[in-house]
């Protein structure tokens, strides 16, 4: 039997795949990506190139705010989320650090996490409820 479909090559797996109009992604044993169509980078925003490789661990961001009316200074926050595989669900970790007077530091705290992080998260389950 002549094998006319080369099963194991990445590239023709990649064009087939590029094909379809639904996000398609496969990962490998360590939950890293390995393959991902063109519809998978235009759903989560990102090009082929940063996706790959990345596993479902990967899945964070750090950023700082360099000047805020806040009254805040050197502050730096990270969002981390993390699959449970178990539920089929996403736990979400938002933490931040800055420096700021010590009599404003409760108020702060408090702000920050229902104005800007409470406010993202409600966001983003938004998001994932319009995508669904």
């Amino acid at each position: 039997m002549h094998d006319a479909f080369p099963a194991n090559d990445p590239a023709f797996l990649e064009r087939i795949l590029d094909r379809l109009p639904d996000p398609v992604f496969v990962k490998d044993k360590h939950h890293r990506y390995i393959l991902i169509n063109r519809a998978f980078c235009a759903f989560v925003g990102h090009d082929r190139q940063t996706l790959l490789g990345l596993s479902d661990y990967d899945y964070s961001c750090t950023y700082a705010i360099l000047e805020s009316p806040m009254g805040v200074e050197n502050y730096v926050a990270t969002l981390k989320l993390t699959p449970i595989t178990e539920t089929d669900q996403t736990f979400a970790e938002w933490t931040a650090s800055f420096d700021c007077a010590p009599e404003r530091e409760e108020a702060l705290v408090r702000q920050i996490g229902q104005d800007v992080f409470a406010a993202g998260f409600r966001s983003l389950d938004a998001m994932v409820a319009r995508a669904a």
